[in-house]
């Protein structure tokens, strides 16, 4: 894995301009833009990808198969180029390290490091007194240095981000000190990030997984004028591996994405929220499995769903055990809310439809998409809707996915959303 950083500003319509040749002289080397993620190229040979290089405004990140070098190299001499490293380096802030063996982990260790904790007076002051503008001032800017962390390889402060975003612009005493609370946790945690060991997932037999979590009706909104309170908070987590799991409990994994937002709709109940959760990880898990379908030459535009779904099964993984009933069972019961019965209704069509649009009889190991509810105790996306110790979320990001339910959520004895 190499990265080229090449300067570009300082001249007319520079982003735009430089883009455009970039592009024409990517294409140039033979690569394809992705149909998909157009900021990736790639070129497959014989079925196999050889080579691959994304972009980002100036900086450019490859890998390639031994013999293609000749790829970067041709592409590299049409440009001055101000740096070009390899093995161990920095892209987009990022912090990229490739061993001998080919795995790679990716950090932000300086950057969490950097932020520091907000300084304010306590004394003589409740923790529900308002912060000065001076406090929301510096509460910004740590929340927007901990958010770019979080989005890079720190999932387990996603949540916590999200929820001080939400409250930043009537910050309270507590609130303060809950952000510096998170400093805290990303500057002890500076290690944490993704780990990708080579040959723990196999190219040539992908399965993806999208997980997904919600919790109903616990956080609130807060303008400058109002509390919106009964709001919904929905996790996901995108992954890849070479097993099976819809009946492997124990999984070789890559992280590819997550995120951790508001559910803009309030939901009255927690199907609810978990139905829009699920909804929401699925689109973006088809549109990553299109984007590698492509990559490997087996996307059809025409047919995007269909041809990405013969190429690589996908699974779904939620803690809701009726959404599970609802979206398996061969009747469709219609609910109260037309809207979440027609948002049910498009889930089950990408279960229960086959590859000619017709109604399956039951459902196997054939179908390309496929629900497949575990327990709350095995929820990677458990602490991306509520503050708790990430210990299985952490455990995926080093590449090992366990599903099996801890000895109390086989007694029962766990909270969780099982409706």
């Amino acid at each position: 894995m190499i990265v080229a950083r090449v300067p570009i500003y300082g001249t007319k319509d520079a982003g735009r301009g430089f883009w455009r040749q970039l592009r024409e002289d990517i294409l140039a080397t033979g690569l394809r833009e992705n149909a998909i993620m157009k900021a990736l190229y790639h070129m497959q040979v014989d079925g196999q990808v050889v080579f691959m290089l994304a972009t980002h405004v100036d900086d450019m990140l490859w890998a390639s198969a031994p013999g293609y070098e000749h790829i970067a190299d041709r592409l590299l001499e049409k440009f001055s180029i101000k740096k070009v490293e390899e093995g161990t380096f920095r892209f987009c802030g990022r912090e990229i390290r490739q061993t001998d063996d080919g795995s790679i982990t990716v950090k932000c260790k300086d950057n969490a490091e950097k932020v520091q904790p907000i300084t304010y007076e306590k004394r003589g002051r409740k923790d529900t007194d308002d912060a000065t503008d001076s406090e929301i001032s510096q509460l910004r800017s740590v929340i927007g240095s901990l958010s770019w962390v979080a989005r890079q390889c720190r999932p387990d402060l996603s949540y916590r981000v999200s929820k001080l975003q939400s409250l930043c612009t009537r910050a309270r005493l507590k609130d303060l000190s809950e952000a510096n609370k998170v400093v805290r946790d990303a500057v002890t945690g500076s290690d944490i990030g993704l780990h990708y060991k080579a040959g723990e997932v196999d190219g040539d037999n992908l399965h993806s997984i999208t997980v997904t979590d919600a919790s109903h009706a616990n956080e609130e909104v807060i303008t400058k004028t109002s509390t919106e309170p009964h709001r919904s908070q929905q996790g996901r987590v995108f992954l890849l591996t070479s097993g099976n799991p819809r009946s492997d409990d124990e999984l070789k994994v890559h992280v590819i994405s997550y995120a951790s937002t508001l559910i803009k709709r309030v939901c009255r109940a927690t199907l609810q929220a978990e139905a829009y959760s699920l909804q929401g990880g699925i689109e973006e898990g088809l549109r990553i499995r299109a984007a590698i379908a492509d990559m490997f030459d087996k996307l059809v535009l025409k047919d995007w769903e269909r041809s990405a779904g013969q190429f690589m099964k996908h699974t779904w993984l939620t803690d809701c055990c009726s959404l599970r009933d609802h979206l398996l069972n061969p009747t469709f019961a219609r609910c109260s809310d037309k809207r979440l019965s027609i948002d049910m209704a498009a889930m089950r069509q990408l279960i229960w439809l086959d590859d000619n649009d017709e109604p399956r009889d039951s459902l196997d190991e054939t179908c390309s998409d496929m629900l497949r509810c575990i327990d709350t105790t095995a929820m990677i996306a458990d602490c991306l809707t509520k503050a708790m110790k990430p210990r299985r979320l952490i455990d995926a990001l080093r590449g090992h996915l366990d599903l099996r339910a801890t000895p109390e959520g086989e007694q029962g004895e766990a909270d969780g959303d099982h409706a």
